[in-house]
C-alpha cells in the first residue's frame, strides 16, 4: 500500500513532465515554422492552387465546371480562405500553417509512445524540420501526411484506450486525406491492416489445442492471404504501367521503393495468421474485425458521405470520377521522374547495418571493436553534414542514402518483429511499431509517379517515427549511434535544407533567393528577385491591353498567370495535358473567338505538356500581330 502512495506522486510528476515537453516542444515547432510561411513558391502549383479556389468562390465545382488535379475538398477550403483573408497567395499559406499546427502535435504524441519526453522531443524537432519549411505550399500531399499522422495517432491511442472515438477519429482523418487529394486511400489501405493485425493479438487468439479441429483457422488464414495477395496486386496495377515504359533499372527500383514495402506489410499479416492459427469460428473473428473496421468506417463515411452528396444533387458523380480516376492517368506519361540509379542504394547500408544487423552475427570479440569504429565514423559523418552538408559530393550522397529509407526502414522492421508473431500475447509495443510500418509503407506511395526530390518530404517525418519505433528493442549503444545520426540530421535539414531551394531538392544544393516581395495585388510571397520582377513585368503588360476579369489564353501549364493578373482561363483545365492532346500538334483553341480573346500568353518553357509548335505561333502571330518576350513568356496582343 506505502509503495503504491510512493509511485502516484512520481507517475504524476512524469506525467506533468512530459505535459511540459510536450507543450515546449510544440511551441518550438510553431515558432519555427512561422518564418517560412510566406516564403518561396514553385508558380505553377501557387497559381493552380489559386485558380482553383478562385473558380470554386466564384460558385463553379471541381471538376464538374473546371478539371481539378486533386479530389476537391482542398480547393474549396482555399476558396474559404480566399473569403476570410482576400485573394491573395499567402492565404492558402495560412491554412497550411495553421494544419502543420496539429501536425506538429500528432507528431509528438506518436513519437512519444517509443520514447521518453526528451526523445521523442528531439525526433518531432527532426520530423518538422524535415517536412514543412523546405516547401512552404498548401498542396494537397501535406495534407495527406497530415491525415496518416493524425490517423496513426488515433489507432495508437486506441490499442491503449480502446474506445470507439478514437477509431471514428482516425477515419475522419482518412475521409479529410481522400477530400484533399485521393493518394489519401492509401493511409486507409495500412489503416485496414493494422485492424486486421489488432484483431489477431486480441483476447481469445491463443493456440489451438492439438487434439482440436484446424479447419476455422485455416479458413481465416485463407482469407488473410487472398486479401494479402489482392493487395500486392493493387499495387503492381497502381506502378505497373510506369514499370512497362522505364527500363530494367528503373522497373526494379520502381518495384523496390513502390511494391515491395506494402507487399510485404500485407505478407507479414498473412504469415502471423498461418503461424498462430486458433480454434475462433470464422464468423465469431468477422465480428470482431467489424468492430474495429465499422467505427472507423463510420468517420470516413462522416465526411466523404456529404462531398459526394453535393455531387449527386448536382449531377457531376460522373464527373468526379473522371477526374479522379480517369484524367490521373496522363501523369504517367507527362508527369513522371525518374529514381535515382540502383547504384545509389549503397549508400544506405551503413544506416541498414546499424538498425538491422543481429547481435548473434558479430563474435563477442568483435563486437566492441565494431561499434566503436561505428562511433567514430558516425561521429565524424554528423560533423561533415553540419559543415559541409551544401557541398555536391556530401549532399548528393545524402540523398542517395535518403531516398532508399522507406523500404529499409520497413523491411528491417518486420524482420524484428517477426520472432514475436507465433507468441501468445504479442506486446503492445510490437502492435504499435507495426502500426507505424505499415503506415510508412503504404503513405510513401504519395512520392509515385513523380518522385522527384520534393516528395521525399512528405514522406520524411514518417521515416523518422517508424526509425525510432524500430529502433525500441535495439542493443545501447546502437540506440546512441541513431541518436548521433539524429543530431546530425537536425543540423543537415536545418543548416542546408530549410534554406536550399526546393526546385533542386536531391539533384544539387542551391540556397534560397526568396528577398523580393511579390509586388502585385494578389502576390504578397517573397520569391527570387529575377523570378519576382519577371511576373511583375508581365502581369503589368497583360493589363495594359485588357483589365482584370478578361478572358485570356496563357499556355501552357502557366495556371499561375491567370491568377496573378486576375484575368478568366476559358478553358476547363489548368496543365495542358489534361486536355488528353498535345499542344505541340499546333492546334489553335477555338476559344480564342467564342470567347473574343485579345491577348495570348506563350510559356516557351512548359514544365510539364510539350511547348507549343513554331507553326502554332506563326498562325497566331497573324492574329495578333504585336508581341513581346518577358522572360520565358512571350506576350502576344
Amino acid at each position: 500500500m506505502s509503495e503504491t502512495l510512493r509511485g502516484a506522486p512520481v507517475a504524476a510528476r512524469r506525467r506533468r513532465l512530459s505535459l511540459l515537453v510536450g507543450v515546449a516542444v510544440w511551441l518550438a515547432a510553431v515558432s519555427y515554422l512561422l518564418p517560412f510561411a510566406f516564403l518561396g513558391w514553385i508558380p505553377h502549383d501557387a497559381g493552380l492552387l489559386g485558380q482553383a479556389a478562385e473558380r470554386a468562390m466564384e460558385g463553379e465545382i471541381p471538376h464538374v465546371d473546371f478539371d481539378d488535379p486533386y479530389t476537391g475538398g482542398l480547393t474549396w477550403l482555399h476558396a474559404a480562405a480566399f473569403e476570410v483573408f482576400g485573394v491573395r497567395l499567402p492565404a492558402i499559406r495560412i491554412v497550411l500553417l495553421l494544419a502543420a499546427v496539429g501536425f506538429a502535435a500528432a507528431l509528438w504524441g506518436v513519437a512519444r509512445r517509443f520514447a521518453g519526453p526528451f526523445l521523442a522531443a528531439a525526433v518531432t524537432a527532426l520530423a518538422v524540420v524535415w517536412s514543412v519549411p523546405n516547401y512552404f505550399e498548401s498542396v494537397p500531399s501535406w495534407y495527406n501526411l497530415f491525415g496518416a499522422t493524425v490517423g496513426l495517432w488515433a489507432l495508437l491511442r486506441h490499442r491503449a484506450r480502446p474506445r470507439a472515438v478514437y477509431l471514428v477519429l482516425a477515419g475522419v482523418a482518412v475521409g479529410l486525406s481522400i477530400l484533399a487529394k485521393v493518394t489519401g486511400l492509401y493511409f486507409a489501405a495500412a489503416a485496414l491492416l493494422v485492424l486486421v493485425r489488432r484483431e489477431q493479438s486480441g483476447p481469445g487468439k491463443e493456440p489451438a489445442p492439438e487434439p482440436a479441429d484446424p479447419r476455422p483457422g485455416r479458413s481465416w488464414a485463407l482469407l488473410v492471404s487472398a486479401g494479402a495477395i489482392a493487395l500486392t496486386a493493387l499495387l503492381v496495377a497502381l506502378v505497373g504501367p510506369q514499370m512497362r515504359v522505364a527500363g530494367a533499372s528503373q522497373a526494379a527500383l520502381l518495384a523496390i521503393h513502390f511494391v515491395l514495402p506494402g507487399a510485404a506489410v500485407g505478407a507479414f499479416v498473412a504469415w502471423a495468421e498461418w503461424r498462430n492459427p486458433t480454434m475462433v469460428p470464422v464468423r465469431e473473428r468477422a465480428r470482431r474485425l467489424a468492430r474495429l473496421v465499422v467505427p472507423f468506417a463510420v468517420g470516413a463515411g462522416l465526411v466523404i458521405v456529404p462531398f459526394l452528396g453535393v455531387y449527386a444533387a448536382a449531377g457531376g458523380l460522373e464527373d468526379l470520377y473522371r477526374g479522379l480516376f480517369v484524367l490521373p492517368r496522363l501523369r504517367y506519361r507527362w508527369a513522371s521522374f525518374p529514381l535515382p540509379p540502383l547504384s545509389t542504394l549503397v549508400a544506405v547500408l551503413p544506416f541498414a547495418a546499424i538498425l538491422g544487423w543481429p547481435e548473434r552475427w558479430s563474435p563477442p570479440w568483435a563486437r566492441r571493436p565494431i561499434w566503436v569504429v561505428a562511433a567514430v565514423v558516425s561521429a565524424l559523418g554528423a560533423v561533415v553534414l553540419a559543415v559541409a552538408g551544401g557541398a555536391p559530393p556530401v549532399y548528393r550522397w545524402v540523398w542517395a542514402a535518403l531516398r532508399p529509407m522507406v523500404p529499409v526502414v520497413v523491411l528491417v522492421g518486420l524482420w524484428r518483429l517477426g520472432p514475436r508473431v507465433g507468441w501468445k500475447s504479442v506486446p503492445a509495443v510490437h502492435l504499435d511499431r507495426f502500426a507505424v510500418l505499415a503506415t510508412l509503407a503504404f503513405v510513401s506511395l504519395i512520392q509515385f509517379p513523380y518522385p522527384y526530390g520534393v516528395y521525399f518530404y512528405y514522406v520524411a517525418p514518417l521515416v523518422v517515427v517508424a526509425t525510432l519505433a524500430v529502433a525500441v528493442d535495439l542493443p545501447f549503444f546502437r540506440r546512441r549511434l541513431l541518436f548521433l545520426w539524429l543530431v546530425a540530421g537536425l543540423a543537415f535539414g536545418a543548416i542546408w535544407l530549410n534554406h536550399a531551394s526546393a526546385r533542386r531538392v536531391g539533384i544539387a544544393w542551391t540556397p534560397r533567393q526568396d528577398d523580393h516581395l511579390l509586388d502585385l495585388p494578389r502576390g504578397g510571397l517573397y520569391v527570387g528577385d529575377g523570378e519576382g520582377r519577371m511576373y511583375e513585368d508581365l502581369v503589368r503588360e497583360i493589363w495594359r491591353h485588357v483589365g482584370p476579369g478578361a478572358a485570356i489564353w496563357a499556355s501552357p501549364d502557366c495556371p499561375e498567370v491567370y491568377f496573378l493578373s486576375a484575368t478568366r482561363n476559358p478553358s476547363r483545365s489548368f496543365f495542358d495535358f489534361f486536355e488528353g492532346a498535345s499542344q505541340g500538334s499546333g492546334i489553335i483553341p477555338p476559344e480564342l473567338d467564342s470567347e473574343g480573346v485579345r491577348v495570348v500568353v506563350i510559356n516557351l518553357a512548359p514544365s510539364f505538356s510539350p511547348p507549343v509548335e513554331e507553326a502554332a505561333i506563326e498562325r497566331l502571330a497573324e492574329r495578333y500581330p504585336r508581341h513581346r518576350t518577358i522572360g520565358k513568356f512571350l506576350v502576344m496582343w
